[in-house]
């Protein structure tokens, strides 16, 4: 049964693996590449290993016609952000959940669905990435429902790490 206790579950078994990077430093180097290695340091030690884990289920709209995705559960809540920063947020996160359900909103309730797993980019701008790595699912539950998808959003490329974790979940 998918829940936010799994997905919390998933959290603890990243923040476990990352446990190992943290006691290392990154070389020191001059000017710009130092920023950029520092960086990628706080990436590699877990301090940003990933930026969010969400689960996008579908919800109906206000007139009951069809669905929209919609995030459920995010981890971590970001507070504290100004104004501009939380519209950003925003913005990701609706793209997110758009990327999670491609198919649109002609979802209908479903009694069996194949699990899948894919994975996205969201490109920003100034040309940084971000990668998705999903796996959509019929929640647990008796009778028909529409599915989820729970989500990690990293910038580490690491397809085949992130499936292996999804694919550990037991849902």
């Amino acid at each position: 049964m998918a829940t936010a206790t799994t997905l919390h579950a998933e959290a603890q078994c990243l923040s476990s693996f990352c446990a190992g990077f943290k006691d290392s430093e990154p070389p020191e180097l001059p000017g710009p590449v130092a920023e950029n290695a520092s960086r990628q340091h706080r990436y590699v030690s877990g301090q940003y290993f990933f930026e969010y884990l969400v689960v996008v289920s579908l919800k109906k709209t206000q007139d009951g016609s069809s669905y929209e995705p919609q995030i459920t559960y995010q981890f971590p809540k970001k507070d504290g952000m100004a104004k501009y920063q939380k519209e950003e947020e925003e913005k990701t996160l609706k793209a997110i959940t758009l990327f999670c359900f491609p198919e649109g909103i002609n979802w209908a309730p479903l009694t069996e669905y194949p699990s899948e797993t894919f994975s996205f980019v969201l490109t920003e701008i100034d040309g940084s990435r971000r990668n998705g790595y999903c796996r959509r699912l019929l929640p647990g539950g008796r009778g028909a429902r529409p599915p989820e998808a729970y989500c990690i959003i990293s910038t580490l490329a690491c397809f085949g790490l992130f499936s292996k974790v999804r694919s550990n979940e037991h849902l």
